[in-house]
């Protein structure tokens, strides 16, 4: 038997059913590697190791015709194997560039392989066979990693690892599949990324894993939420639900070609991780909506019906991503870390719900408030009005009961010695600029932070703030005066972060300052 004859169509993607079947590490042959091996053997090398082999006989075993010679001493046995005669009847676990880097090789056919095989592997073995085995050799990359346990964990006892594998071969097929729009713009494995193909498997899943479109599951297989398109069964719920993803992000391709086709070039916004994880979301946002007012029923309804609705909410997208000038773009690709994908996910929804007043997804106007400095200006006020406050009833408890030396006698040392020194060095440069003399007080050199630390110097909190600047709320809080005061420092944080003009205060920031502002401000000075 010619083995390059049986496994050479796995290499062919024109068969997409013989394709899907087969386990996921068949598939992640690189053209480059190829090459490489090809002139390595071309050049006189050899590969000393063997190829490890799967051979799959349906339950059947196999036909081993002993050889008449053999040695008495020993257990190894001399014949001829017979291997089933139909494809896939074999798969490479490992060794798949050494093999096929002979086929175009001068020695094709001359020289032979060693192997290794193992008879009816199951597909689960088979591929924590071939992780260990590259593990061992060199680090299997993550994006093989994700593909691998599409295969891996479909038929897991633990429900959430099977749901993590269906997402997995969500994303895979929307990079294999012929019919996809992003045929051959997903990484896929051990393949390289480019321009164009520059969207991860771990992308297009970790999008899937924040969507409802599948159940998940708790402790002991628990289900905490049904999934939209969920039904109950990997397989029937990824015949479900992958032409819908399919057809929608065809209808965003179609109407957004060029966007489409920039990738990763010329400040794309579409066909690259964040911009397709906030697609995905999007997509997800507006089937919970249509879901919840009971206006779809994907378990049950024909994709075609529902598909209008679904193109009506999705049209304001594509007019937005269409529109998109340089400033839009430079701002969202200018967002780094975990907080740079949900501003792409935030913003393609906003420009859903700008033009489909029905679309209100929770947390979308709190995070716009959020992100649009809103609060900044009042904030800031009174973050002001509350440290003049502060610092006028602990000045003025101090003067009262230590005279004159008030400022010695009640700050600690560091704090009094660095805000001296920064009122002389004023006063240095006012004389030295207009040439008249000035006085600079040093408690214009005290900062809120340095306010709680002076209401805990000494005896300072015994006997002047104790009763003062302790919030109602806290009286009974554990910890003794350091806990109690903890608001002065995320007061005098926030104030830090107001320093940053791109800093935008949240509602939350926003309200805990109006909270010590109302108390603050209600403190009787005496």
């Amino acid at each position: 038997m010619n083995y390059m004859d049986s496994f050479e169509w796995l290499l062919c993607p024109v068969c997409n059913s013989k394709t899907r079947m087969m386990p996921t590490y068949q598939r992640l042959i690189k053209k480059k590697r190829l090459q490489e091996v090809r002139s390595f053997i071309n050049e006189g090398g050899y590969f000393p190791n063997s190829i490890i082999i799967s051979i799959d006989t349906n339950g059947k075993g196999l036909t081993f015709d002993q050889a008449s010679s053999k040695v008495d001493s020993t257990i190894s046995k001399i014949g001829i194997l017979h291997i089933p005669k139909r494809y896939r009847s074999a798969y490479i676990i490992d060794g798949q560039h050494r093999l096929y880097g002979y086929s175009d090789s001068l020695y094709a056919s001359t020289n032979t392989i060693p192997v290794v095989a193992f008879v009816d592997l199951e597909r689960s073995e088979q591929i924590k066979l071939f992780m260990d085995i590259n593990e061992n050799q060199k680090a299997v990359p993550k994006s093989l990693r994700v593909t691998l346990n599409a295969d891996m964990l479909w038929e897991s006892n633990d429900y959430s690892e099977r749901r993590q594998a269906l997402r997995s071969k969500i994303a895979q097929m929307l990079g294999e599949e012929p019919t996809s729009p992003l045929h051959s713009r997903v990484v896929i494995g051990e393949n390289e990324s480019t321009p164009d193909r520059c969207i991860t498997v771990e992308a297009i899943q970790s999008a899937l894993r924040k969507c409802r479109f599948f159940d998940t599951y708790g402790k002991k297989n628990v289900l905490q939420k049904a999934g939209t398109f969920d039904c109950g069964d990997n397989q029937e719920t990824c015949d479900l639900f992958y032409p819908f993803i399919e057809k929608c992000l065809l209808y965003i391709r179609e109407t957004c070609l060029p966007e489409w086709d920039k990738g990763d070039r010329d400040s794309g916004m579409l066909t690259m991780n964040r911009g397709m994880q906030a697609v995905i979301r999007v997509i997800d946002d507006i089937v919970n909506m249509l879901v919840d007012k009971g206006m779809i029923t994907p378990k049950s309804q024909d994709l075609d019906d529902m598909f209008g609705l679904i193109q009506y909410y999705l049209k304001p997208l594509t007019d937005y991503i269409n529109a998109l000038n340089a400033e839009q773009r430079k701002d969202l690709r200018g967002y780094f870390g975990g907080g740079a994908d949900t501003r792409f996910w935030r913003a393609y929804q906003k420009a859903v719900a700008d033009a489909r007043l029905d679309f209100n997804p929770e947390g979308l106007e709190e995070y716009w408030q959020n992100e649009t400095k809103v609060y900044n200006d009042e904030t800031k006020s009174m973050l002001r009005e509350i440290e003049s406050k502060i610092k006028d009833i602990i000045a003025g408890r101090l003067e009262d009961y230590f005279g004159d030396s008030w400022l010695i006698k009640g700050l600690p040392k560091p704090i009094y010695t660095r805000a001296k020194n920064e009122a002389d060095e004023a006063v240095y440069e006012h004389v030295s600029n207009n040439g008249e003399e000035i006085d600079i007080p040093i408690w214009n050199y005290i900062t809120l932070a340095d306010c709680k630390q002076i209401v805990l110097n000494g005896r300072n909190w015994s006997l002047f703030f104790e009763d003062t600047f302790v919030r109602p709320e806290e009286i009974n809080l554990a910890g003794g005066k350091d806990p109690k005061t903890d608001w002065i420092i995320r007061l005098n944080t926030i104030t830090n972060k107001l320093q940053k003009d791109s800093y935008s205060v949240p509602v939350d920031e926003y309200s805990y300052v109006k909270s010590i502002y109302d108390w603050v401000m209600g403190i009787l000075v005496f």
